[in-house]
């Protein structure tokens, strides 16, 4: 069983020139068309150019778990507890040894 399909578009022809000239018809000049004639360049869009990107480094916040998280941890997720700069040298006292203790020794 044909269908006919109807077709939605006409040719466009112009009947009001003669025939000879009929064949050279142009339509209407497109933008880009008629700016290359005028030399004419476009404006540049200065939110399409590329400019570096400068990204500060994010500082992260030391990660602060709650005492009764900690508390159901095991030992080994516990967090150590190292302070920074304390030097374990620094607290010892000097012991001076006399003759007859370096003698035992």
């Amino acid at each position: 069983f044909n269908v006919e399909v109807p077709k939605f578009y006409a040719l466009v022809t112009n009947l009001l020139q003669p025939v000879e000239e009929r064949s050279s018809w142009r339509g209407m000049r497109t933008v880009g068309e008629i700016k290359r004639d005028a030399n004419i360049k476009n404006e540049v869009n200065k939110d399409n150019l590329y400019t570096a990107v400068t990204r500060e480094e994010k500082v992260f916040k030391p990660l602060q778990i709650p005492r009764n998280l900690q508390a159901d941890l095991p030992y080994s997720f516990k967090p150590k507890i190292v302070t920074k700069g304390h030097d374990v040298n620094k607290d010892r006292v000097a012991v001076v040894l006399d003759h007859k203790e370096r003698k035992i020794q």
